[in-house]
């Protein structure tokens, strides 16, 4: 190091490098336990008093309740179910039969924009993209929405509805005068304004929908954004954890990232929240390891030299990496040439260390989440859902080990996937969503014919 405090690339390895400067490690565990402590002060006073606002957790009621009736009392029932958050759109229809819920037709997927001047834009893409024809086909079933989104829960006359309390969405999505208002209630009055008819519907955030029963204790998506959901006191809670600002800050977010996302927004860095989510989830995974690759080789000219991409939206890169996949790695790379040994060493390093960050802290936040909401309860059920989650090779192992860490032999954790297979697994949040929905209005009408 120089007396100006700055590394000299030929005196600095890049392990060094990384480890030094950029302080990409893993966590140790009183950094994991600090973190625990933080989350479990937030997330009561939040439970407490809930808030919109930041910093995370937000505790959010939804008015959901786990599913419970028989299979056999739904058998034959459908509903309409569209998937909103990410970077698609799905919509389709799904009928229970034989006690799962099964696709009837095609299951639509679309790529979507992220930004709408206004609800009725929003609401008119929906329609654009093959809502309009499934609800003409398919006139007196309800509509099940996944809305991938900070809201509070709140029962209307049609349903269980989603209070959006502001227009700039996480996930940098943005929607015009949503603010205040009642997701379902304003499709309810756009349909109707383009004379369709109104629906029941029962809306969701995506982590919410993967509550599948009354024995499952969380939901957890780790995708292209995180988030984890808990059932507290027979009502399900939406965390929106990854909002949390619980982690060791490094320079590659605060000073490489969030400058990243202020450009792109439009906005001074200073309104660019730090989250955890951006060490967590898909969507910022990847973009951190192009901003690290470019780091190193603005350091060490002779690493890199044939790479023309380092803009990676999806954290895909990073699983064919671990994986050892080094043509796929070279394609992400938009590279003609071998990726050589020195950068699959450095890209392996980089690679292990975003994993095992991302893993050591949603089970720091689920520890503790548990500890607030069912201290208690020394097994439960997780729900999971996301490519990282269910993908990443090694993550679950690091996440599972993280919690062992935290609890000792106190806490014993099942990870359990909804059986959809094939083709369909892509689609499982949906289905999810439908047979949530499908109980829901089947326990109304229970409660109705009994007086």
């Amino acid at each position: 190091m120089t007396r100006s405090g700055k590394y000299k690339a030929d005196t600095i390895s890049s392990k060094e490098y990384l480890s030094d400067v950029l302080k990409l490690r893993s966590f140790d565990l009183e950094e994991l336990q600090n973190i625990v402590r933080q989350y479990e002060t937030i997330a009561r006073e939040k439970l407490d008093t809930p808030s919109t606002k930041e910093p995370g957790p937000l505790m959010l009621r939804t008015s959901i309740q786990p599913p419970e009736l028989e299979a056999k009392l739904l058998e034959g029932k459908q509903a309409i179910g569209i998937d909103i958050g990410g970077t698609n759109l799905r919509i389709g229809v799904g009928q229970i039969k034989g006690g799962k819920i099964e696709p009837q037709g095609e299951t639509i997927k679309r790529e979507i924009k992220i930004k709408y001047g206004s609800t009725d834009e929003f609401f008119q893409m929906l329609l654009d993209n093959g809502l309009s024809d499934i609800l003409e086909e398919n006139p007196d079933i309800p509509l099940a929405c996944i809305f991938s989104f900070p809201g509070s829960g709140i029962v209307t006359n049609d349903g269980l509805d989603q209070t959006i309390p502001r227009d700039e969405l996480t996930k940098e999505w943005e929607i015009r005068g949503i603010a205040g208002k009642n997701l379902g209630e304003e499709l309810n009055n756009f349909l109707e304004k383009n004379g369709l008819r109104k629906r029941q519907y029962f809306i969701a955030n995506d982590t919410v929908a993967l509550i599948k029963d009354k024995e499952t204790d969380f939901g957890v998506v780790c995708a292209s954004g995180f988030n984890l959901s808990a059932v507290f006191k027979n009502e399900i809670i939406n965390s929106e954890s990854g909002s949390a600002n619980t982690a060791q800050n490094i320079p590659v977010i605060t000073d490489k990232l969030l400058n990243l996302i202020a450009e792109e927004e439009n906005k001074p860095v200073d309104q660019i929240p730090v989250r955890d989510e951006y060490r967590i989830s898909g969507k910022y995974l990847g973009r951190t390891l192009g901003l690290i690759i470019d780091e190193l080789r603005s350091k060490y000219p002779s690493l890199f030299k044939r790479v023309k991409n380092t803009d990676f939206l999806k954290s895909f890169v990073i699983s064919d990496i671990l994986s050892g996949r080094w043509e796929k790695v070279k394609r992400h790379f938009g590279s003609k040439d071998n990726i050589g040994t020195p950068e699959r060493e450095i890209l392996t390093r980089v690679a292990l260390t975003l994993r095992d960050v991302s893993a050591q802290l949603v089970a720091a936040h689920l520890v503790a989440l548990h500890s607030v909401t069912m201290q208690d309860k020394n097994k439960i059920i997780i729900s999971s859902d996301g490519p990282i989650i269910q993908n990443m090779p090694g993550w679950k192992e690091m996440f599972l080990e993280t919690i062992k860490s935290l609890t000792g032999e106190g806490l014993e954790v099942k990870i359990i996937e909804t059986p959809y297979q094939g083709k369909m697994k892509e689609y499982r949040g949906i289905f999810d969503v439908m047979y949530q929905a499908i109980d829901y209005f089947a326990r109304k009408e229970i409660l109705k014919s009994e007086g």
